[in-house]
């Protein structure tokens, strides 16, 4: 029988077995020839002349001891007769390779450090970048995207909630650093906007649940971190979510990590004893108690002070202002706490930024107003500035002197109406602060803004008075 006339009929599941033993059964091959040839085969069905024609199965289901032959079985199939013919496939050289091992599923895994089997969770990062005012920072941007390209990224490590470290007196264990993904492909947009990226924690099974993370940014900006979210966590909740929504800086402006947990709500006595060391250090930072010097935005404290600075001792003895809070006349209120220099004459009293640096005064990054506040409130301030500035310029000229109401009524009426800007084009502007300015809200033009109590019925308004 020439080779091209072999070919397989079935598989070997699908063909009816004859009694006998299952190693017969694997060890056969089903052969399809035609009528002339199957006489020829069938008399002489000898090893060697079946060497170099019969199609094997694989040697993982190959017996290795000779199986004798099985009898002919034939059966006409649509009109043409079919000769099965069940030949000896264990060969010598079959017969004498050895058996393939089976690999376990848990092999094929991969191993973490501690030789437990590893697994992959998939991790969306959702993040602001550094901006002024709702426009973005391009010179951190490009200063971030060369930090990349260094290998200088943003590094993730997960924190066990259930399994600790004996040697550091049993504090959560941490997993494997995971950088962010994508940062230098993806393209910064002009404004302030949200940004996705992907990260890949290899996190080992035995080192259980986690329940917090640790942040490090390598880059020379700050970014604002929004949330974290997990899929595929071992464990009974397959997905974790970390809302963080605080500033990120640059590792260099921390001396510890930055630590953010899950959303879960403990009371002090259910915290997981593998995460109270990382809460209790974060209470430490929070409270600032450490520092002594004048506090910087990325400081993070959340202190508080006397009203000691509400006086000017060194313009003289007029300008001198008692303390508010911590003594009987005045037991409160409170501030929050800068740390800036005393003055010169009284240690006691704290000394204060210029009017032009009042906006850099400390505030905790995440208590700051956000770009959209600041860009609303710089757009009002330069709204209300023009607005008064025609009638404090009157009024400096010629004095306060309103003889009815009338005169007063002039300070909101009697200039050009501002024309309304069309609010689907307001929309585009990326901005905020430009959509800001371009509302006009129907004001007129270097006039200031009728009182909301007058503005139905001024005749209603002199009656009640």
């Amino acid at each position: 029988m020439e080779a091209s006339q072999l070919k397989w009929a079935k598989p070997a599941a699908a063909i009816r077995r004859p009694r006998g033993s299952v190693e017969q059964h694997a060890s056969t091959v089903a052969l399809e020839t035609t009528p002339a040839k199957a006489h020829c085969h069938a008399t002489n069905p000898t090893p060697t002349s079946l060497s170099s024609k019969v199609l094997l199965f694989p040697p993982s289901v190959a017996p290795r001891s000779p199986v004798p032959l099985h009898p002919l079985a034939s059966r006409r199939v649509d009109g043409r007769r079919r000769t099965r013919v069940m030949a000896q496939t264990t060969l010598q050289r079959v017969a004498d390779a050895p058996a393939p091992t089976r690999v376990d599923k848990e092999e094929d895994q991969p191993q973490g450090d501690g030789g437990s089997p590893a697994v992959m969770i998939k991790g969306t990062v959702v993040l602001i970048k550094s901006n002024v005012v709702g426009f973005n920072n391009f010179w951190k941007s490009f200063l971030d995207w060369v930090d990349e390209l260094r290998g200088n990224g943003v590094v993730f490590q997960l924190v066990s909630a259930t399994v600790g470290d004996p040697d550091k007196g049993n504090r959560g264990k941490v997993g494997k650093p995971a950088n962010l993904q994508g940062w230098t492909t993806t393209p910064t947009s002009l404004s302030a906007v949200e940004y996705r990226f992907n990260v890949t924690f290899e996190w080992e099974e035995a080192l259980g649940i986690p329940g917090a993370v640790i942040v490090k940014n390598h880059h020379n900006g700050e970014f604002y971190l929004e949330s974290l979210i997990l899929e595929g966590v071992p464990g009974p909740n397959r997905r974790l979510h970390f809302d963080c929504n605080s500033w990120v800086y640059p590792v260099r402006a921390y001396n510890y990590d930055r630590v953010f947990f899950t959303n879960d709500a403990y009371l002090p006595g259910d915290m997981p004893e593998p995460l109270k060391a990382y809460r209790w250090e974060e209470l430490f930072f929070l409270r600032g108690d450490y520092i002594t010097r004048q506090l910087q935005i990325p400081d993070r404290v959340y202190g508080y002070a006397y009203y000691n600075n509400l006086g000017k001792p060194d313009k003289g003895p007029d300008y001198v202002r008692p303390v508010l809070g911590g003594s009987k006349e005045y037991p409160y209120p409170r501030r929050a706490r800068t740390g800036l220099p005393p003055t010169m004459s009284d240690l006691n009293a704290e000394s204060r930024l210029p009017l032009t640096k009042s906006l850099n005064v400390y505030v905790p990054r995440d208590e700051r107003f956000s770009d959209v506040k600041l860009s609303d409130f710089l757009a009002w301030a330069f709204k209300s500035g023009t607005q008064a500035l025609v009638p404090a310029a009157q009024a400096y000229i010629c004095g306060w002197n309103f003889q009815t109401f009338g005169d007063q009524m002039q300070l909101y009426e009697g200039s050009i109406k501002l024309p309304e800007f069309p609010e689907n084009i307001r929309k585009l502007i990326p901005f905020e602060l430009f959509r800001e300015l371009l509302r006009s809200d129907g004001e007129q033009l270097f006039k200031l803004p009728m009182p909301q109590v007058i503005q139905g019925e001024f005749s209603l308004f002199l009656e009640i008075i």
